[in-house]
């Protein structure tokens, strides 16, 4: 009795339970196979290989003191510490921003050599947080720091304003974070940046013959948030509630978004994800049931 109201419960005999338990089984497999195609896929790109080059050179390499910045970051530094000097008094404080590939991290190794500050990187933390950036003595870098953070106390600010295809040649060149290629939309991260950089209150002063562009804090201040906000409402919107970086994508006529994620090719990696599933169809558990 209690068998039969069991199998009127569940609608399912033995044979039935078997064939969905076969089904499962084999839509994982299925699922494994287009996953493994979808990554033979991805590591096809060069920008894939050129990644897993990188790793395998930093684990073979010796270990050791830091590569010293290439000599056209320290050309590049000479530059800025000369426009520096001219117009005004030491800066305590610096922050560097541009995109990936950009060098802002040789730029600001090479300033911090030349002016006695000390390097933070702020590649593993969380920008879309506060960042305490009142550290003396310092240079900030990140290719998110002036969209994201209250540059207020920073005695200087520098954007690489490098073009997006010489970034992403530099990228591949130098193997690390060569990923992004695959992941990034460089055109609008740029685009985003370049309406950060220019936000900022001050006169923009650019290192002769390169991309190098600065500014210095005015004694106002550089009035960022309010020059965004105003800039966002002569455009008929509205950033009240949103984060700097949301205020930016509005100004920019997108929809608020905020985050790395923010910035990633979701159609990058369609092709190869269609791909993957062609490849895997034929002979596939659905193909079978079909039949």
């Amino acid at each position: 009795m209690r068998g039969a109201m069991g199998k009127a419960k569940t609608g399912q005999t033995p044979g039935n339970r078997l064939a969905t338990g076969n089904f499962r089984g084999e839509l994982g497999s299925w699922g494994l196979a287009v996953a493994l195609a979808f990554g033979r896929r991805l590591l096809a790109r060069p920008a894939a290989g050129a990644y897993l080059s990188g790793l395998a050179d930093r684990c073979f390499a010796p270990g050791g003191a830091p590569a010293p910045p290439p000599p056209q970051a320290g050309a590049l530094a000479d530059g800025v510490v000369s426009l520096l000097r001219r117009t005004g008094p030491f800066p305590g404080r610096i922050g560097v921003d541009g995109l990936p590939g950009s060098g802002k991290s040789s730029l600001a190794a090479a300033l911090g050599e030349r002016l006695c500050l000390d390097v933070v990187c702020l590649d593993h933390t969380n920008l879309d947080k506060p960042r305490d950036l009142h550290r003396p003595f310092a240079i900030h870098e990140h290719h998110r720091l002036l969209r994201t953070q209250d540059i207020a106390p920073l005695d200087a600010i520098i954007y690489i304003d490098d073009p997006v295809e010489a970034a992403m040649a530099r990228v591949l060149t130098r193997k690390r974070g060569a990923y992004l290629l695959e992941i990034l939309d460089f055109t609008l991260h740029k685009r985003i940046g370049d309406l950060a950089f220019a936000l900022a209150d001050g006169l923009a002063l650019t290192v002769p013959g390169s991309a190098v562009r600065l500014k210095r804090r005015p004694a106002d201040g550089y009035r960022h948030r309010q020059r965004i906000d105003d800039a966002v409402a002569e455009r008929g919107g509205d950033a009240a509630g949103r984060s700097l970086e949301e205020a930016l994508f509005l100004l920019a006529g997108l929809a608020p978004r905020h985050g790395f994620t923010a910035y990633l090719n979701a159609q990058a990696l369609t092709a190869d994800l269609f791909g993957a599933l062609a490849d895997c169809l034929p002979g596939s558990v659905l193909g079978r049931r079909g039949r």
